[in-house]
């Protein structure tokens, strides 16, 4: 239970990431952090179907960092242990790892943008100039 609330806790800074992120006037920060968001799906879906190691001569683990499978080799025969939710968790952790440092800045920069129209006396704008 304690890794569905640290993967919900992860996926919630990207997407408060995505949000202010929308809100962004700097493109090159949006374009950025969907790159990031991009490429940690792709490094996702290869860290938890293709990525494949062996910590002993007896064992073989499928998926990183939690297992999608589990192989141990008894008489000479690997015996699969199909794990429960490791394949979900993976896919939700490792892109929001890869765009979280991004992420964090367009909060703050929101959070600072907002505050300063406030200080002026502007309204705050809603979508990017």
């Amino acid at each position: 239970m304690a890794l569905f609330g640290l993967a919900l806790l992860l996926a919630s800074t990207l997407a408060a990431g995505a949000v202010a992120c929308l809100s962004e006037p700097n493109r090159k920060l949006r374009l950025s952090h969907a790159g990031l968001v991009a490429a940690g799906c792709v490094a996702a879906v290869w860290c938890t179907f293709f990525l494949e190691y062996q910590p002993n001569p007896t064992l073989r683990i499928v998926g990183f960092p939690l297992p999608v499978a589990i192989f141990r080799l008894q008489n000479g025969q690997w015996f699969d242990f199909v794990g429960g939710p490791g394949w979900l968790i993976d896919l939700i952790v490792v892109p929001s790892l890869v765009a979280m440092p991004l992420s964090l800045v367009l909060l703050v920069r929101a959070i600072r943008r907002r505050k300063a129209e406030r200080r002026r006396g502007f309204p705050v704008a809603s979508h990017p100039r």
